[in-house]
C-alpha cells in the first residue's frame, strides 16, 4: 500500500466524487428554487421573514438529502447482504461498517447544505414586487 498509488487514486476518486456531488446537488437545488421564486416572493410579500424562507428551502434540501441516502443505503445494503449470500466466506473482500455509513450520512449533509448556500442567494435577493409584474 505504501508502495503503490492506490491511496492517491482513492483519495483523488473520493474528492471527485464530493465535487460533482456538490455540484450535482447544488444544481438541482438552485433549478428548484429558481422555479419557486414567484411563490417565495408571494410569501415575502405577505411578511414572511428571509430567515423563515431560508429556513424552508434548507428543510426542503435536508429532506430531499436524507431521503435519497436512506434509498442510497438501503439499496447498497440489499446489493451487500446479496454479495454475502452468494461469496463463500474466503473470497469476501469488504464489509458493510456502520461507520461508513455514518461518516457517509453526515458528509451528505454538508455536501447539502453547502449546495443550498447557492440557491439560497437567490431568495435573500429577491424582491415581493417580482410577483406583481
Amino acid at each position: 500500500m505504501k508502495s503503490t498509488g492506490i491511496p492517491i487514486n482513492f483519495c483523488i476518486t473520493i474528492s471527485l466524487g464530493a465535487l460533482v456531488g456538490i455540484a450535482i446537488a447544488g444544481q438541482t437545488l438552485y433549478q428548484f428554487t429558481h422555479d419557486n421564486l414567484r411563490y417565495l416572493g408571494a410569501l415575502k410579500a405577505m411578511g414572511a421573514t428571509d430567515l423563515t424562507l431560508v429556513r424552508m428551502v434548507l428543510l426542503q434540501a435536508i429532506v430531499t438529502g436524507v431521503l435519497g441516502f436512506g434509498i442510497g443505503i438501503g439499496i447498497s445494503g440489499a446489493a451487500n447482504m446479496l454479495i454475502l449470500h452468494f461469496t463463500p466466506p474466503s473470497e469476501r473482500l469488504a464489509v458493510f461498517l456502520w461507520q461508513i455509513m455514518a461518516v457517509t450520512g453526515i458528509g451528505m449533509i454538508f455536501i447539502v447544505i453547502f449546495a443550498s448556500l447557492f440557491s439560497l442567494v437567490s431568495v435573500v435577493k429577491l424582491e415581493p414586487a417580482v410577483v406583481f409584474k
